[in-house]
């Protein structure tokens, strides 16, 4: 029963009833399906949370202290406002409950594997409705699809296709169906599916076709980095050069216009780089304690830095920061760890979902350079999702996950000085800014 439940509150988080009906809008459903899930899996959480655990998987205590680290940034010395440190607490809780969730349930490899195909399905119906709004205007004050100025387009404007909800933005919809997308190859690579799998070409050729009125360049780059990964994972760094050289150039013929210009000349490529400019003032200003959580838009005129690691440096400090930096990568290291020959998956399912799922984390963490989504559920469902992987698949050697030990504290020390220092190398000599 709380698999069924946890495949209801994604139905929610896909596809959200109050958008479409009004009269639910008021209803906090996914509160109240929260609250009914918690009753079937309180065990399973309980057993999360015990000493034994927490030690035992790095990613829950980096979690609960990123969730400590949001409304503490809100009391500070010279700054104390307990109400917005209360709004923070609670925006935060609904995202870390659901990754929780995620690792109480989704406890075998046949229930990862099912999320897996929902996701997909979910997403199919979700990007078939964005499509024939984005053509037809069906549903009006769902989706709502960004208008962009364009020399290439014949009006001088461009429609770029957005999702709904937390997903209402084309770029954050973008990486999201990047996601999408690499975990659909999986069951299309599934010879025991015979014949059957050609099904699952429906799902992808929506998704992608939805990823293409986007006009995302952010998420064509979380793309290159999801392919190239999961080739890196396959063959290894030399011997994935070749297929590199074959399956890059045919990206980039297969998406044209805006996606695939990758240059800073148009105006939303400066506003963002400019955008990390200030991070770094901001951090300047208030390198320990940050300036608290969701600041960052009063001095952007009301935007967001469009960059998760340097908007959260900058909210939550240094060393927040840096265990939320941690907290990101973390999945993706654990992946590295185990790609083969040093590990052998005993199920040839999970060895061909790991080398699509680890595309997935590469690619999302690379899309969120240009995005701020340190608070969205989805952020934390692809993260939960990548460390029940490391903990449910079976594999010789059997490798833990990596612990909470005192080496921790190094690494994220190590994770925070990474993001800064590739961003201020990235501004000061590739991009000229100076920081």
């Amino acid at each position: 029963m709380d698999f069924i439940c946890y495949i209801w509150l994604m139905i929610l988080l896909f596809l959200r009833p109050g958008d479409f009906l009004r009269e639910l809008d008021d209803i906090p459903l996914f509160w109240i399906s929260s609250v009914v899930t918690l009753l079937f899996c309180f065990p399973k959480v309980m057993a999360l949370m015990s000493s034994r655990s927490l030690r035992a998987n790095a990613a829950l205590p980096l979690l609960l202290i990123v969730w400590m680290a949001f409304p503490l940034s809100h009391i500070a010395p010279g700054r104390v406002d307990f109400d917005r440190a209360y709004q923070a607490a609670n925006i935060f809780f609904k995202p870390m409950s659901f990754f929780i969730f995620t690792l109480a349930i989704v406890n075998t490899q046949r229930r990862l594997i099912l999320v897996c195909r929902w996701i997909t399905f979910l997403a199919m119906i979700l990007s078939a409705l964005a499509i024939y709004d984005y053509h037809y205007q069906a549903f009006p004050g769902v989706f709502n699809h960004a208008t962009e100025a364009s020399f290439d387009s014949p009006t001088g404007v461009i429609l770029r296709l957005a999702g709904s909800g937390t997903l209402g933005d084309p770029n954050d919809y973008a990486v999201f169906l990047v996601f999408v997308s690499m975990l659909n190859f999986d069951p299309l690579l599934n010879r025991k599916l015979g014949l059957t799998r050609v099904i699952w070409l429906i799902p992808l050729v929506i998704n992608v076709w939805a990823f293409a009125l986007t006009q995302s360049r952010g998420a064509f780059l979380s793309l290159l980095a999801a392919v190239s990964t999961a080739l890196f994972l396959k063959f290894g760094v030399r011997r994935s050069m070749l297929p590199l050289v074959v399956v890059l150039p045919a990206l980039f013929a297969s998406f044209g216009g805006r996606m695939t210009n990758l240059t800073l000349g148009g105006t939303t490529g400066q506003e963002r780089i400019e955008y990390v400019g200030v991070c770094f003032d901001l951090i300047k200003k208030s390198p320990i304690f940050g300036i608290g959580y969701g600041e960052t838009s009063a001095w952007l005129h009301g935007k967001v830095a469009h960059n998760t690691y340097m908007q959260t440096m900058a909210e939550l400090g240094t060393i927040w920061g840096s265990v939320f930096a941690l907290f990101l990568f973390l999945p993706l290291l654990q992946f590295i760890r185990m790609r083969p020959p040093r590990t052998r998956f005993l199920d040839p399912a999970m060895a061909r979902l790991y080398l699509f799922y680890g595309g997935c984390l590469a690619g999302f963490l690379v899309g969120i350079l240009s995005l701020s989504r340190a608070e969205v559920l989805q952020t934390y469902l692809i993260l939960g999702l990548g460390t029940a992987f490391g903990r449910i698949a079976r594999r010789e050697p059997p490798d833990p996950l990596p612990g909470f030990r005192v080496q921790t504290f190094g690494h994220i020390l190590l994770a925070g000085f990474g993001v800064v220092l590739f961003h201020y190398l990235l501004l000061r000599y590739f991009y000229g800014v100076g920081i």
